[in-house]
């Protein structure tokens, strides 16, 4: 059973590289292949007070997911020091938009490596 548990877990991790070199080849291909000058001319129309709110926005999303990761940790007598949860949270919202959402798998495997709690 560990045999192919292990297996899988490699095949998804491989599977993710995979998906982010893919994701960052096409990122650079498509900025390639704009028009840079309308590009910086589009970016210098950004007002910063915007960009200001939309990172704020952004951090609240985040933190409200941390807080509903903490509550599922909680509901299923999941107890870490916060720092460790908070870490394990971050690494798997790395990887929260790859396909399959392969960072939902990693925050499960860093709990079962570090703190023996079962994958379900």
């Amino acid at each position: 059973m560990n045999d192919e548990l292990a297996s899988y877990q490699q095949t998804l991790l491989r599977k993710g590289i995979v998906s982010m070199i893919f994701c960052c080849l096409i990122m650079s291909l498509t900025l390639f292949l704009l028009d840079s000058d309308e590009l910086v001319e589009t970016i210098g129309k950004v007002r910063w007070e915007n960009l200001l709110w939309a990172g704020f926005l952004a951090l609240s999303v985040y933190m409200g997911r941390f807080v509903k990761w903490m509550f599922f940790c909680h509901i299923l007598s999941i107890r870490i020091p916060l720092s460790e949860n908070l870490s394990i949270f971050l690494s798997g919202l790395a990887l929260g938009l790859t396909p399959g959402k392969i960072g939902e798998v990693l925050k499960c495997y860093l709990l079962k490596r570090k703190y023996s709690i079962d994958f379900s």
